[in-house]
């Protein structure tokens, strides 16, 4: 079936949009970054098992779109490598700032769980959420 789908790859246009679009969400993923915030994780054990399982299925899912796509996709894409290329630095030192908003926040909220949406850590953190989204060009 995977041999079907990657020889009517240009033939399908809905199959094409769907895939082009995992190969762009793909794209901006990170496993450095994805590590910083599973670091948020204070269980060791689950931390390091769920990580473990997150890092195979992004393994997994480079190895078959890579060859679907017939090549390393920063090669394959060049227009979606340069687009998160230019993105990189910014978005991770947002990133690095909502992993210290988050701590901040779970600290405040287990010591005070009485506290409102309307508190003044939460509205920073929402609008470091939107702004890595904006960085990234979507909200997925």
């Amino acid at each position: 079936m995977f041999e079907k789908l990657k020889s009517n790859r240009t033939e399908w246009k809905s199959w094409h949009y769907t895939i082009s679009n995992v190969a762009t969400a793909f794209a901006m993923s990170e496993k450095k970054i994805m590590e910083k915030y599973s670091l948020l994780v204070e269980d060791i054990a689950v931390r390091d098992r769920i990580f473990a399982l997150i890092n195979q299925e992004h393994d997994r899912t480079r190895t078959m779109l890579e060859d679907y796509f017939g090549g390393p996709l920063d090669i394959q894409r060049p227009l979606i490598a340069w687009y998160m290329n230019q993105r990189s630095a910014n978005l991770g030192q947002l990133h690095e700032l909502q992993i210290r908003m988050l701590k901040n926040w779970r600290t405040i909220s287990t010591k005070n769980p009485e506290l409102s949406d309307q508190d003044e850590h939460l509205l920073p953190l929402l609008l470091c959420i939107n702004a890595i989204a904006s960085g990234l060009g979507g909200t997925g």
